[in-house]
């Protein structure tokens, strides 16, 4: 299975082809968003999160944080997730999705979310999956760089998308597929179950392949 996910890694990476995610209406997302208040333990959790991260849609980045830091409840009035922060036995509640106010709340008629570390590293990869892709060209920078400088085989997938939908060259070159005179390189990357590089290959003009021999024998080399 292990061996698999890195070949379709590779041919992601090589053709540069993504399939981009179909973007969901607010009334889907609302109903995701939902989920996190429904889902019977973590692992249900977790599930829900990486469905509203393959959305592409960032507004949830921040709702996501807020996951993270404690702040996500379930309004017990109303059975609806907002966020909710404040001192002492009122909090201030605002929409996960708008960041819009909606009122105040006895802290007593709240249910928190609840997550673990596990989780805790599903929302940051959730969040920088977003990010990447963010219309702001500083936003996904700062993602990429994010990203290259903490890997993880968790979010290899959405790093593969965003790497081959990213036209900005400044972004490009973060993840150092730009070549001398400005334009793409062709890349092979092969990374490890814990999210290293095992193996890397950016062509000068992109007019060679490495043989397929080469990338399985790095693959076989791989602990599996």
């Amino acid at each position: 299975m292990r061996l698999l996910k890195y070949l379709v890694a590779i041919l992601i990476l090589t053709l540069a082809i993504a399939m981009p995610a179909r973007a969901a209406d607010d009334a889907e997302l609302r109903q995701m968003i939902g989920e996190l208040g429904t889902a019977k333990g973590y692992s249900a959790l977790e599930d829900v999160i990486t469905k509203l991260a393959a959305t592409g849609d960032g507004r949830l980045a921040t709702m996501l944080n807020e996951l993270g830091e404690g702040n996500l409840f379930v309004d017990g009035a109303t059975s609806q997730v907002v966020i909710a922060k404040g001192r002492g036995n009122t909090l201030r509640t605002t929409d996960p999705l708008t960041g819009d106010a909606i009122g105040e709340a006895d802290k007593s008629a709240l249910d928190k979310i609840r997550v673990n570390n596990r989780l805790r590293r599903s929302i940051r990869d959730a969040i920088s999956t977003l990010t990447l892709r963010s219309p702001d060209t500083a936003v996904r920078l700062a993602a990429a760089q994010t990203m290259i400088n903490n890997p993880s085989a968790d979010a290899l997938e959405q790093l593969d998308a965003a790497l081959a939908e990213e036209t900005d060259k400044a972004v490009a070159a973060a993840y150092g597929t730009l070549g001398p005179l400005g334009f793409p390189r062709r890349s092979v990357f092969i990374i490890d179950g814990d999210g290293a590089v095992r193996y890397a290959h950016r062509a000068i003009a992109g007019l060679t392949f490495r043989p397929v021999s080469e990338l399985v024998d790095v693959l076989l080399s791989l602990p599996h």
